[in-house]
Order: structure tokens, then C-alpha cells, then sequence
């Protein structure tokens, strides 16, 4: 105790700063614990698939003004239980593939649409897995496919592909994204950048100040963007581009939006949607795509457009089961009525009657 005193008089500088830094640290975790909130703490970046899902997860988040529970299972799949996956089942097999709405943000897993398909196939003795999560397009259904069949050795009879309208956009965002393993340098940064932007009240702020906004329309607003590296490094004026903004929901209705980034992002999709077929015909199973509207697509009617045409030729082109949902949305109701049963308030995703719906219209395509 004498030396200490000692010490700290021969160093009445270096002890005040080190008193001071202590204490600023200290305050600086006491205000990331209160102020930072713990929300998609189950979100990872992945070398293969670009990002995905922690497995063996068990704990809520917010969506909106939904909280709901975000449970996963040893694959890291959105689950009703943090159960362990075998690789080879004792049963059919129905893997599940899409964005936000198939993750089913903002409602609880059992009433999901495939929270709902498992329940409904249960008695046909068929399995559902739902390999979904945000902002995925189909560059990373592939890659993901391809890496759960060739890396994980997961074994399933039939893939079922939703695809959304925003993959158009997304796909131009992914289009440098190139599957690598994680070196160790990088996962020490990723971990070192993640624990400041849960803990530390001071990087957290600095950093939601600095770095770009993510352009999804449907992308959580408080997502880290480490876990989307190539969006991050897209070209800033892309990004701030408003036909590259409205390329999300609108490349079916606004023809120079299309113009622009509509073709070429289907483009790209069409390309990675044939290798995700030619991965499925190679392994034996079964493929069925499935189309559904934005509330934009149902103001504007728009039962035949460039998203039903360009999955149904596709689907016609792989030999693979086509679901337009087009119709189940958009009737002689009128557009405000359709959104409010349906989807989520203030919001594009689907409620609960919205996964019912979903789920009622494509489960006889799995029987």
C-alpha cells in the first residue's frame, strides 16, 4: 500500500490519467449496457454465404414495434426450438429458401408460413426446415444450398426458392461478393468491431454516424454493417441513387427504374437461380419457386408482370413447380383493405393472416 502512495506521488500525472481513462472507460460500458440495444445479436457474417443466422440461439428481438422470439437450431435456421438438425433425416425433407418475409420478420416462428407448413406436413411425414434470413437474393440461395449440401452434407428431398421482389435489387449489391474463408486477422477484427458496437456506448455512436446506410427498404435499420462487407463497399453514388433506392419495390412499375437496375439485376438473378437448379438436379431434388407482391405491385393491380413472367419461364424452362401468389393478394378489394388484413401496419411484410394465407396456397405443392 506504501509503494502504491508512493508511486502515485513520484506520478501524479500518469495516475490521474489513468484514473480518469478508467473511469471513462467504465462509464463508457455502464452507458453501452443501458443505451445500446441487444437486438439481432443472432445475425453473423459467413465466408460462403455471405451472412446468416448464429445456431443454437434463444432470444427475442425487435421488428418495428413487434417483439417477437428469434429462436434457431444447430444449422442456424430460424426454429420453434434450438434443436439439433440431423444431416441425414428419417423422413421427406422440405428445405425452405427466401428473404425477410420468409425469415418471417416481426411475427412469432409457429405462425410463420413455414412455421405453419411444418405443422401441416408433420402428419405426411415430411420435415420443413427454413434456411431464410433478411436481405438474402439468389446468389446466396445458391451459395447457401451449395454449401449445405457440399459442405454440410444436409440431406433434403425438396427446396422451395421465394423469391422476392427486392432480390432484383439485392443482386446488384452481392455482385462482387465472392465466397472466401475467414482469416484470422478478420475474424479477430470482425469480433474486436463487434464487441464496440454492443458494448462500447462511445463506438456504437461513432459508428452509426460514419457508416453507410444499408439501401434493402426492408433491411433493419440497426443491423451491423459488418455483416453486409459488400454493401458497405458498393459505389457510394449507386448507393444514393433514388432509382437505385426504388429499385427495391418498384422495377415491375417504373419502367426507367427498370431501365437502369431492373434488367440488370434479373439479369443476374435468372444466372444464379439456373446454377441453384442445375446444384438440384445434380443432387435429385425437387425445386418449386414461389412469386408474391410488394403492397406497391397490389396498389397498381399488377397480377402479370416482369417478377410472375420471368420465374414463371424459368420454372418452365428447369421443369420446377411454379406458386404465383399473385392472385391470393390481389382481388376486387381494394388495396388499403388487402394491406391492412395482411401485412404488418406500416410495414411491406406479412402478419400472421398473411403467413396463414401463404401457407394455406402452397402446401398442397409439397404433399
Amino acid at each position: 500500500m506504501v509503494e502504491h502512495q508512493r508511486w502515485f506521488r513520484r506520478h501524479p500525472k500518469t495516475a490521474i490519467t489513468v484514473v480518469v481513462v478508467g473511469f471513462g472507460l467504465l462509464l463508457d460500458l455502464l452507458l453501452g449496457w443501458l443505451m445500446i440495444p441487444q437486438d439481432n445479436r443472432f445475425r453473423c457474417p459467413h465466408p460462403f454465404y455471405h451472412h446468416g443466422l448464429l445456431p443454437n440461439r434463444d432470444e427475442s428481438t425487435v421488428w418495428g414495434k413487434h417483439r417477437v422470439a428469434m429462436i434457431t437450431n444447430s444449422l442456424g435456421f430460424r426454429d420453434h426450438t434450438p434443436r439439433q438438425i440431423a444431416n441425414q433425416p428419417g423422413k421427406r425433407r422440405l428445405l425452405i429458401l427466401g428473404d425477410s418475409f420468409t425469415e418471417g420478420v416481426g411475427v412469432r416462428y409457429e405462425k410463420t408460413f413455414a412455421g405453419l407448413l411444418e405443422q401441416a406436413l408433420a402428419s405426411e411425414g415430411i420435415e420443413v426446415l427454413n434456411a431464410a434470413a433478411v436481405s438474402y437474393s439468389p446468389k446466396l440461395y445458391y451459395l447457401k444450398a451449395r454449401h449445405l449440401i457440399e459442405v454440410e452434407q444436409l440431406k433434403f428431398d425438396q427446396l422451395a426458392v421465394f423469391i422476392d421482389i427486392s432480390d432484383i435489387q439485392n443482386e446488384i449489391s452481392y455482385e462482387a461478393f465472392e465466397p472466401a474463408e475467414f482469416s484470422s486477422m478478420n475474424r479477430f477484427r470482425f469480433t474486436l468491431k463487434q464487441f464496440g458496437q454492443r458494448r462500447s456506448f462511445v463506438y456504437h455512436t461513432i459508428s452509426k454516424l460514419t457508416q453507410p446506410a444499408i439501401s434493402s427498404a426492408h433491411a433493419p435499420t440497426n443491423q451491423d454493417a459488418d455483416l453486409f462487407p459488400c454493401l458497405v463497399g458498393m459505389d457510394p453514388a449507386t448507393m444514393a441513387d433514388p432509382l437505385f433506392q426504388e429499385t427495391a419495390s418498384l422495377w415491375t412499375i417504373k419502367q426507367e427504374v427498370f431501365g437502369k437496375y431492373g434488367k440488370r439485376g434479373l439479369d443476374l438473378a435468372i444466372e444464379n437461380m439456373d446454377k441453384l437448379a442445375a446444384l438440384c438436379k445434380k443432387a435429385g431434388i425437387k425445386l418449386t419457386v414461389a412469386v408474391y407482391p410488394w403492397p406497391q405491385q397490389i396498389q397498381h393491380r399488377l397480377l402479370e408482370n416482369l417478377q410472375v413472367t420471368a420465374w414463371r419461364d424459368y420454372a418452365k424452362r428447369h421443369g420446377a413447380q411454379f406458386a404465383d401468389l399473385f392472385p391470393k393478394f390481389i382481388d376486387q378489394r381494394s388495396h388499403t383493405s388487402i394491406r391492412a388484413k395482411y401485412f404488418l401496419d406500416g410495414d411491406v411484410h406479412w402478419n400472421e393472416a398473411g403467413h396463414q394465407l401463404v401457407a394455406d396456397s402452397v402446401a398442397p405443392l409439397f404433399r
